[in-house]
């Protein structure tokens, strides 16, 4: 963690990206191994990256779900992968999706200092809220924020709902988010974000955090008030 520190009163709430901040698709995907042998963590580096890039089309498809199929269709046809099966095993097992090692106690440790809890993602409100109940999470959160449809993250106006639900000023607001653009694009719209570094061979930090985290554990300390 670096050197910058925060006091509990310089915010109101702390927001999480949703998938590879506090939910593990990698994981999630490994789980369909005895159908994908070596090939899981590779399906699910391509699943991400077609998201993206079919979110930054000109014209996205309004619901994110479908952007998901969409995407996991392009990732098994560049692996050669035809298994319909298997394709409808690894859409269900997104909606179960699993929690990252450090992310329960994380988010709990920060409802007891008296701070708000959100999470803000492109994905639709059923699959956050599965996903929530799945991993334990639903019960620690007191926003869910799905982006609406043409105002995917990274577009500012997802960040500003994000803050509009949270009735806080967006400097207010502390965004945990393991992807740089996501970071970047926080900042620009006002918000204090932090840079999980879940790929220890990532080195160059958003210029824009505050601060880098390797593991959601770091966030309580990084709040000087109760260091």
């Amino acid at each position: 963690m670096t050197a910058t520190s925060l006091t509990i009163g310089e915010l109101a709430a702390v927001a999480f990206a949703a998938y590879g901040t506090l939910f593990d698709v990698a994981a999630t995907v490994g789980r369909a191994r005895d159908r994908l042998g070596g090939q899981a963590r590779e399906l699910a580096r391509l699943w991400r990256a077609h998201q993206e890039r079919l979110l930054a089309s000109p014209a996205p498809l309004a619901d994110y779900w479908h952007i998901t199929g969409r995407a996991l269709d392009a990732a098994m046809a560049d692996l050669g992968i035809k298994d319909a099966p298997l394709r409808a095993r690894l859409m269900q097992l997104l909606l179960n999706v699993d929690a990252f090692p450090d992310a329960r106690a994380a988010v709990e440790g920060l409802r007891t200092l008296g701070l708000r809890v959100a999470v803000l993602s492109n994905a639709t409100l059923t699959m956050l809220i599965s996903a929530l109940k799945h991993t334990g999470l639903d019960g620690s959160v007191d926003q869910v924020v799905p982006a609406a449809a043409g105002a995917y993250k990274p577009a500012a106006d997802g960040y500003v709902l994000a803050c509009e639900r949270l009735h806080a000023e967006p400097a207010k607001v502390l965004y945990v988010t393991a992807d740089p653009v996501d970071a970047e694009a926080a900042a620009a719209a006002g918000l204090k974000p932090v840079w999980l570094r879940r790929d220890a061979s990532a080195n160059v930090a958003p210029p824009s955090a505050i601060t880098t985290v390797s593991s959601l554990a770091e966030l309580r300390p990084l709040l000087s008030a109760i260091s």
